[in-house]
């Protein structure tokens, strides 16, 4: 009898809905936060540091890709411990806000060249927001996925989020690479990342 009426709050959300739901949120924040690497080596170099010393330029910009590997388990324990106390699903959209609301802040950052070092400074802080926004995400998208389903199917739906963060990975760099000269201004990966980073709000 317990048991049963335990799992009646679980299954007032439709569980295929909200693995779907979550499986959307993941394969974006994933996509915006790999196309930052694809940036990092191709483009930010040139345009958020001194370009006097190129192989300096590309080291210092890979740093700042490390920063948001660095985040992710703090936005882990900030947004799960704000979870438990708020609710899951605020705190999932939270994270999926501070991720897109990141990756619009890049992509409108202006270069080195316009306002100096304030240029990599605000880099980094914005590829924290990054990290912590995907750290965030990425345990709230499987808490809400399995709490919506029902006992002997958690495991299943809990998958999910596993599957879209490899589409989530391949997006940023199957199609565009190959075709993204050396010398292309920095906002050669705005057009998706700017659309798919607003897609969570």
């Amino acid at each position: 009898m317990n048991d049963s009426h335990q799992e009646v709050p679980h299954l007032r959300n439709n569980p295929y809905k909200v693995a779907i739901a979550s499986m959307v949120g993941t394969a974006i924040e994933f996509y915006d936060y790999y196309i930052y690497a694809a940036a990092a080596v191709l483009v930010f170099n040139t345009q958020f540091f001194d370009k006097s010393d190129e192989h300096v330029a590309v080291l210092l910009s890979l740093s700042t890709l490390a920063l948001a590997f660095l985040a992710r388990p703090i936005g882990s324990a900030l947004f799960g411990h704000f979870g438990d106390r708020i609710g899951r699903k605020k705190t999932l959209v939270a994270s999926l806000l501070l991720m897109g609301l990141s990756t619009v802040a890049i992509g409108l950052l202006p270069n080195y060249q316009s306002i100096g070092l304030w240029a990599p400074l605000l880099l980094c802080i914005f590829r924290i927001g990054q990290g912590l926004g995907l750290g965030g995400e990425w345990g709230g998208a499987a808490l809400v996925a399995t709490e919506n389903a029902r006992m002997e199917k958690r495991a299943w739906f809990g998958t999910f989020r596993n599957w879209a963060h490899r589409w989530g990975c391949c997006w940023p760099t199957a199609p565009s690479l190959p075709s993204v000269p050396r010398s292309a201004p920095k906002h050669w990966w705005n057009g998706p990342g700017e659309f798919l980073s607003l897609l969570p709000s």
